[in-house]
């Protein structure tokens, strides 16, 4: 009895501290970051453009950012990320046919932004791509291809 609750104790204690750091270092790793932000750890980010991210912001476990250097990824207000979500933003460019693309390390500066508007809650495993709205209030569930505005409850694609 006494070890579960040792063993209960240390391990929020563990994960309380993780958390904290988990959304410490996101915060820093964000260009623009607000009031009440929470990210639960574990959580892996690869910011290299924009992050803006508004208030009351929180991410489930096992986030998967990652972005390059002319990417924007703007995060609206009272947003909620579930588990295994990816945001993943950029693109590399195609127009070099003189070397293989392991070779080539320049961005695209076409990339389009991703913009999530206040209010959204993206569910456990969903995957946001380049060039995605996300309308207010939606709840996302599923895959949302590139390019698209997706809106409503669940959110559907409206417009390419």
């Amino acid at each position: 009895m006494i070890y579960r609750i040792y063993y209960s104790f240390w391990t929020r204690a563990r994960r309380a501290v993780m958390t904290f750091f988990s959304t410490f270092h996101f915060k820093r790793n964000a260009t623009c970051a607000g009031d009440k932000i929470k990210v639960v750890s574990p959580v892996s980010l690869n910011v290299k453009g924009r992050l803006d991210v508004g208030d009351c912001f929180f991410c489930g476990p096992n986030l998967y950012y990652s972005s390059n250097d002319y990417s924007v990824v703007k995060i609206g207000d009272s947003v909620m990320l579930g588990p295994f979500v990816k945001v993943i933003s950029g693109n590399n460019t195609l127009d070099s046919v003189a070397k293989h693309m392991r070779y080539i390390h320049e961005d695209d500066p076409k990339t389009k932004p991703i913009i999530i508007e206040d209010g959204v809650w993206i569910g456990s495993g969903a995957h946001i791509s380049e060039g995605v709205v996300i309308g207010s209030g939606a709840v996302v569930s599923s895959h949302i291809p590139p390019y698209c505005i997706a809106v409503g409850v669940p959110a559907k694609k409206i417009r390419r």
